[in-house]
């Protein structure tokens, strides 16, 4: 579970899973990404790891001041709709391009 997201200031974040026994890397973010919104919206597990893969800095946002800040500036939220709105198309892209995606896609 995840009470709290991350801002990179500094550095790279590499986002991955683990898919059959073996870890995938699905992102790299650097500065001014955001990482963990998903678990702090949602109070579900987080659905990836995050390692830094460089020395990097973050800024350390908690869900109780996330609110507060998305009660006093509504745009705030709209920012995190574009930039999972954005992460989905992406993921979209890789599917597509992956062997044998476009078939996997017209049968989900």
């Amino acid at each position: 579970m995840g009470s709290e997201l991350f801002v990179v200031l500094e550095g790279e974040i590499r986002i991955h899973v683990d898919h059959e026994g073996r870890e995938v890397t699905l992102a790299r973010l650097g500065p001014s990404s955001v990482v963990g919104e998903m678990a702090v919206f949602d109070d579900q597990p987080r659905s990836a790891g995050a390692q830094a893969s460089q020395n990097t800095t973050v800024r350390v946002l908690r869900r109780d001041r996330l609110q507060a800040l998305v009660h006093e500036h509504p745009e705030v939220l709209l920012e995190f709709v574009k930039n999972l709105s954005q992460r989905i198309r992406v993921m979209n892209e890789q599917l597509e391009s992956a062997p044998g995606g476009g078939d996997a896609i017209a049968h989900a």
